[in-house]
């Protein structure tokens, strides 16, 4: 399938080895989910370089934010902080620069930035390359790839259907995904609507504040979220890609 796609096979190893090429990046974007009336809105600013990540994630119904979760990962140490509840955890992360994704320190690098930075969203055009053709664009000010195609149920139930998502062309970051249901009506949607990568970030963008907040562990730090979801609060509501 790969020589058979060359160019779309490339599109796909781009998003895979993003973080290759991002060094920095700081943005903004909203996920929705059909028939639900929440939309999750995360805000970042991620210095791959020099481990660092500073990011926050809101959770809005009905136009009205109903939890906010901070997060800091700076100089090995991971803080997460709920405002609302005045409480906030730390977690020290091992010194490895060989980590990748999976590791603890892969997980704050990304927490509430990877959709965009280092998206897993590539499995929906991985492999099905008859499925999905694309066109070069320019987005958020970028060279990008359009692409549009039909998701089938084999590669995913729950998002089954016609699509468009867009990717930058230069480094492989998700700046738009659309999968839409009957009537050409938007389903599940991640819309970016800021993104800058491989620009100065000054440090002190990377600071949180936690005077008068109490510190806890993770477990109870965990059990504080909306819906007491380890899923959603982790930024981790992202549909199954089964």
């Amino acid at each position: 399938m790969a020589e058979a796609h060359p160019d779309q096979f490339g599109i796909v190893q781009k998003m895979y080895y993003s973080w290759d090429f991002i060094d920095n990046a700081q943005g903004k974007y909203e996920i929705k989910y059909p028939d639900e009336n929440k939309s999750r809105l995360y805000t970042f600013s991620v210095d791959l370089e020099n481990r660092k990540n500073r990011s926050t994630y809101e959770l809005i119904e009905n136009g009205q934010v109903i939890e906010t979760i901070h997060v800091l990962l700076k100089d090995g140490i991971a803080t997460r902080q709920m405002p609302q509840k005045h409480i906030f955890t730390k977690e020290p992360i091992e010194n490895n620069p060989r980590a990748g994704a999976d590791s603890l320190y892969g997980r704050y690098i990304g927490l509430f930035n990877s959709d965009i930075t280092n998206s897993e969203w590539y499995i929906l055009i991985e492999g099905n390359y008859e499925d999905w053709t694309y066109s070069e664009v320019e987005f958020l000010g970028m060279p990008a790839f359009l692409i549009k195609g039909t998701i089938s149920e084999d590669k995913s139930e729950a998002l089954a259907g016609p699509f468009t998502m867009t990717v930058s062309k230069e480094t492989g970051a998700l700046l738009d995904l659309k999968c839409y249901e009957e009537n050409e009506k938007v389903g599940f949607s991640i819309t970016v609507q800021d993104l800058s990568i491989n620009k100065d970030i000054p440090d002190d963008v990377f600071v949180l504040d936690v005077n008068g907040n109490k510190e806890v562990d993770n477990t109870e730090f965990n059990l504080n979220g909306v819906g007491n979801s380890g899923e959603e609060k982790t930024g981790g509501e992202e549909i199954s890609h089964d």
